[in-house]
């Protein structure tokens, strides 16, 4: 009979974190596995695409409220069959989001203590889920060390709901006589970095469009004006999160994209700042009606 937790240390695929692989290896277990694995996918796809827009609507961060965010955060997610099935690097991006949420709002309202250790604390959370995501430590530090202004012990608090559920994951482990084993796996997975083996072409298929626009985005948002300070430290620590996206992305690539599912947040936030910035209706509609024709294109070629 196997010890509790057994599976979750068991499968070890592309640095997917023990929760993940628990999880994961459940979904394969049940009757319906493929079934199971679309759904549980789109329903996280539409729960992160709310919550981001939620996030960037509740802390101002764009000239205006508006709903473009989700329709570009799923939009970037139908670009790909590799985003049709669940992955832990999916799962993991829905608590990178929540820390992000609690990351602006400190930024605008100077929040509390709590807010500074949730924010570590769904790093946390997410690295246990996909392994890589915990170098995203980093770039929440930078954010607060460069953006917030705040106090110093808040950086050990901030550091202390980053550990906490590492912590408990080693406790789980520890409790069964197999703490070792449990680090040496984070540290394994963490040290497990692989050669890009996505192709080109397929990027070019399923992102190319989108890091267009991410990109013309980007370029547009640092040199336009009448934006406030908060709207500013907003965009560039969105840039900051694609920085580190790519950073992962490059060094633990493999054959799937789940990979480039870090950058989307920043891509829908510097896709939709090029939206709002147009001021020619047409144009605007004819940007979406594009969108929405490449996404169902990509859908029936299956890339």
């Amino acid at each position: 009979m196997s010890s509790p937790g057994e599976d979750m240390l068991s499968i070890n695929l592309q640095g997917n974190g023990p929760i993940g692989s628990w999880i994961l290896g459940m979904i394969l277990a049940l009757p319906f596995a493929k079934v199971s694995s679309i759904t549980i996918a789109g329903v996280l796809v539409l729960l992160n695409a709310v919550q981001l827009n939620s996030l960037l609507i509740r802390n101002s961060s764009l000239s205006e409220n508006t709903y473009i965010p989700s329709a570009f955060f799923v939009f970037l997610m139908s670009c790909s069959a590799d985003f049709y099935y669940f992955s832990p690097a999916l799962l993991a991006s829905s608590f990178v989001i929540f820390s992000l949420n609690y990351l602006f709002y400190h930024i605008k309202y100077r929040g509390t203590e709590e807010n500074i250790i949730s924010t570590g604390f769904g790093i946390g959370v997410a690295g246990l889920i996909y392994t890589p995501f915990l170098w995203l430590y980093l770039f929440i530090l930078i954010a607060y060390l460069i953006y917030s202004n705040t106090i110093r012990r808040r950086y050990f608090l901030m550091t202390w709901g980053f550990l906490l559920p590492i912590i408990m994951y080693w406790v789980f482990f520890f409790w069964n006589d197999r703490g070792t084993e449990a680090i040496n796996f984070l540290g394994n997975q963490l040290a497990a970095l692989q050669t890009i083996q996505v192709s080109p072409q397929k990027v070019g298929y399923t992102l190319g469009f989108g890091l267009l626009l991410g990109l013309m985005g980007f370029g547009r948002s640092f040199g336009s004006q009448g934006k406030t300070n908060h709207q500013i430290l907003v965009q560039r620590a969105m840039a900051w999160n694609a920085f580190f996206a790519i950073i992962i992305a490059a060094f633990y690539a493999g054959e799937i994209l789940e990979n480039e599912i870090l950058i989307i947040p920043s891509l829908t936030y510097f896709a939709t700042q090029l939206v709002l910035n147009i001021e020619r209706k047409w144009l605007r509609e004819g940007i979406f009606s594009l969108c929405l024709t490449l996404a169902l294109l990509s859908v029936y070629l299956g890339y």
